[in-house]
């Protein structure tokens, strides 16, 4: 037997509730991702004065994943070095290995920097954020004339906490934002 005329209408309304609220809750999905990206964006344009000013422009941001890999010595850890992928819209644009180096996938110029002292930002549950400056620079492409890498947003990659067998290594899932500037 079927439902009558009321209990169909009762049903039909519920599924078209059911369609408003999932779409409802896409849209501010949508609205959280926009307001999420403008913060990101703020804070690397507030990040990046202090480069712009010294004579230099931001040429290029690409997001970056990957482990950084620490090993134990005497009890405690440290950083042996970085192993992530820079990638811009799903494509790989880079690979950043110890140095630090940056070295492009797409063209094969490179580019190697230190950290400028007293130049880094704390995050919580997080490497820091750091300003370094170029010391190597080799090819004609995107990082051949590099001046200074900016590692924003990071999230994750801090060393274990406590003791550690001598010899054992680890690595820890991380990312960031990786700004590239260059002489105005």
């Amino acid at each position: 037997m079927s439902a009558s005329g009321p209990a169909r209408r009762r049903r039909a309304r519920r599924g078209r509730d059911d369609e408003t609220s999932n779409r409802g809750h896409r849209r501010r999905r949508i609205a959280d991702r926009r307001r999420h990206d403008r913060v990101r964006r703020d804070e690397h344009r507030r990040a990046g004065r202090d480069q712009s000013a010294g004579g230099n422009k931001r040429i290029a941001t690409y997001r970056g994943e990957g482990v950084q890999i620490y090993g134990c010595t005497n009890g405690t850890w440290a950083l042996i070095q970085p192993a992530a992928t820079l990638s811009h819209r799903g494509r790989t644009i880079a690979l950043h290995s110890k140095g630090p180096v940056w070295t492009s996938t797409v063209d094969g110029s490179t580019v190697g920097a230190a950290a400028v002292p007293g130049a880094s930002n704390p995050r919580p549950n997080a490497v820091p954020e750091l300003l370094l400056k170029a010391n190597l620079n080799s090819g004609d492409g995107i990082f051949g004339k590099v001046t200074y890498v900016q590692r924003l947003d990071t999230r994750g990659g801090l060393a274990p906490a406590g003791t550690c067998a001598s010899g054992t290594q680890t690595a820890v899932r991380y990312s960031a934002d990786y700004a590239f500037w260059a002489a105005k």
